[in-house]
C-alpha cells in the first residue's frame, strides 16, 4: 500500500493560497474544542475553549516551510507548559483535501497525524458536536424482534416507541452535547458497539442537571448497505473527538475498515474473517498497488493514534 508522506502532503498544498490566509477571519474548530487566531509575527497565537469554559492557549511557531509549523506553548508568568492539541514540539502542516475544496491544519506527532483543526465562517462549536454525533448514529438498525429503527441527522424512528420520522435532539451536560438522545418525550442514553446501538432508558436529575442511565431498552444491530459499519469515515476526515465513543477493539475495525474498501488483503486471521464476511469486501491481489486519499491517510492516523490512547 502506498503511504502519503508529509512531501506528499506538502505537494497538495496550495502555497500560493495559503500566503493570503487571514488567521483572524475564522475561528479553527477540532471537534470538542474552539479557536480564535492571530499573526504575531514569527508564530500564530490561538485562544478558545469548549463549550463550557475557556483558557485554552498555544501557539503555532512558524518555520522556513510556509506551510509548516511547530506547536509550543504561551510562555508567560503563570502559564503551565501545556497545549491543548498534540505535544509540544509536535509538526502542524497546512493541507488541503482530496477535493482540493477545504484547507486545514494537521497536527502529527512522531510523524502519524494526531488531530485536525478546520477553519470555519459561519458555524459553530455545539451545532458541529451534533453534527459529529449525528453522524455516529446515521443508519438503519433493527432489534431482536424485527421492528426497524432508523436514525437520519436530525430525525430518527424508534421501532414502537417512536414508529414514525421525528426530530431530535441531545442530552447536555455543562453546555455540551451528550450521548442522550430526546425525543417524543423520552430520553435515551445510547451507547455505540461493534454490531450498532445500544440504547438505554435515561433519567434526568433537574437539581444536578445529570442524566442517569438506567435500564437497557433496546440492543440495535447496524444494517450494512455496502458502506461498512462507520460509513461517515469514507465520506469525512475524522477528528480526534469522535473517537472518544469507540473501544480499541472498534478503533482497530473502523481503521482497517478504509483499507478494506480499497480492497487491502489482510494477514491478522481476526480481520481477514471480519471482512471477509461483508458482501461490499472485493479483495485485490497486489497491496502495494492501493494508493489512500490525503483524507484517508490522515483518517488512519488519527485513528491510530486514539488506538494508542485507548485504555481498554
Amino acid at each position: 500500500m502506498k503511504r502519503l508522506s508529509l512531501l506528499a502532503l506538502s505537494l497538495l498544498v496550495f502555497s500560493s493560497l495559503f500566503a493570503q490566509v487571514k488567521w483572524d477571519k475564522y475561528q479553527w474548530m477540532n471537534g470538542s474544542l474552539v479557536f480564535s487566531a492571530k499573526d504575531q509575527g514569527d508564530h500564530i497565537l490561538f485562544n478558545g475553549g469548549s463549550c463550557h469554559e475557556g483558557g485554552y492557549r498555544f501557539i503555532l511557531k512558524k518555520t522556513d516551510v510556509a506551510t509548516d509549523f511547530v506547536v509550543d506553548c504561551v510562555k508567560e508568568d503563570g502559564e503551565s507548559e501545556y497545549v491543548p492539541i498534540g505535544k509540544i514540539g509536535d509538526k502542524a502542516v497546512f493541507v488541503t483535501d482530496s477535493k482540493n475544496s477545504r484547507r486545514f491544519l494537521v497536527f502529527y506527532h512522531d510523524g502519524i497525524a494526531l488531530d485536525i483543526l478546520f477553519p470555519f465562517v459561519d458555524e459553530n462549536l455545539y451545532d458541529n458536536i451534533c453534527l459529529d454525533m449525528q453522524s455516529q448514529l446515521n443508519g438503519e438498525y433493527v432489534d431482536d424482534e424485527g421492528e426497524s429503527y432508523l436514525f437520519d441527522y436530525s430525525r430518527c424512528k424508534l421501532g414502537k416507541i417512536v414508529p414514525k420520522e421525528t426530530d431530535f435532539t441531545f442530552g447536555e451536560e455543562y453546555d455540551t452535547p451528550i450521548n442522550v438522545i430526546k425525543v417524543a418525550g423520552k430520553n435515551f442514553y445510547y451507547e455505540l458497539t461493534t454490531d450498532g446501538v445500544n440504547l438505554y432508558n435515561a433519567k434526568y436529575d433537574e437539581e444536578s442537571d445529570y442524566y442517569e442511565k438506567a435500564g437497557l431498552f433496546k440492543k440495535l444491530k447496524y444494517i450494512d448497505k455496502g458502506d461498512g459499519r462507520w460509513p461517515f469515515t469514507k465520506i469525512r476526515i475524522i477528528n480526534s473527538d469522535i473517537l472518544n465513543d469507540y473501544s480499541k477493539k472498534d478503533l482497530r475495525l473502523m481503521r482497517n475498515e478504509i483499507l478494506a474498501r480499497k480492497g487491502y488483503v489482510f494477514t491478522s486471521k481476526d480481520l481477514k474473517e471480519y471482512f471477509g464476511s461483508k458482501s461490499w469486501y472485493k479483495p485485490v491481489e497486489d497491496n502495494s498497488k492501493i494508493a489512500l486519499t490525503i483524507d484517508e491517510q490522515i483518517s488512519v492516523d488519527i485513528i491510530r493514534s486514539a488506538e494508542k490512547l485507548s485504555r481498554d
